[in-house]
């Protein structure tokens, strides 16, 4: 009895993995942001050398204060929001934007500024709200037909519920004892 539960569970369980996830596997989105220059300061393998600083035209500082940053991750390419504390040593270019973390090399670019939102003059005052006053077209007829048809909607979903029910639980019963008679047909032979 126990091998027949766990037939069962191991055919429900690798159905169920059968199942793929349509994400799965796919790369995150690798969105670059706009002021991260990357035809000037490019992605390096490690730390820069004091010779690429140079080049570059970059200089080591501390941070004045922590802040949220954009960091490049090297392997996947995905720039995400990190925290950089005040003092840590980055390297910035000649107007004092940072763009490397100075310890790794990792691209570092400052967060975008928020939009300022002014907020323009007052709404004026909306109208007030007028009642729907019933229609000369609504008549004792049209809402007994209107009744009706809301009972027939009911009805037609409770039919199409039961009929789902009626004919998906036989199938489930006629597929699980296939699949018992082809386990216990193979437990005969060997």
């Amino acid at each position: 009895m126990k091998r027949i539960v766990m037939f069962f569970v191991i055919l429900f369980a690798s159905a169920s993995l059968a199942i793929a996830n349509p994400t799965k596997g796919l790369p995150s989105p690798a969105v670059t942001p706009e002021n991260a220059e990357m035809g000037t300061y490019p992605t390096f393998d490690g730390p820069l050398s004091p010779a690429e600083q140079a080049m570059l035209g970059l200089r080591v500082t501390p941070l004045d204060e922590g802040g949220f940053y954009l960091t490049q991750n090297r392997k996947t390419g995905v720039y995400e929001h990190r925290w950089l504390n005040a003092g840590t040593l980055v390297l910035v270019d000649i107007v004092d934007e940072v763009q490397y973390q100075q310890s790794c090399g990792n691209r570092a670019v400052a967060m975008p500024k928020p939009v300022e939102i002014t907020s323009p003059a007052p709404c004026p005052p909306c109208p007030p709200v007028a009642t729907a006053a019933k229609s000369a077209s609504t008549t004792p007829l049209t809402d007994e037909i209107l009744a009706k048809a809301k009972n027939n909607a009911r009805f037609m979903g409770a039919v199409a519920a039961y009929g789902g029910a009626t004919i998906l639980l036989p199938l489930l019963i006629f597929f699980g004892l296939i699949a018992l008679g082809i386990y216990l047909l193979y437990k005969l032979l060997v």
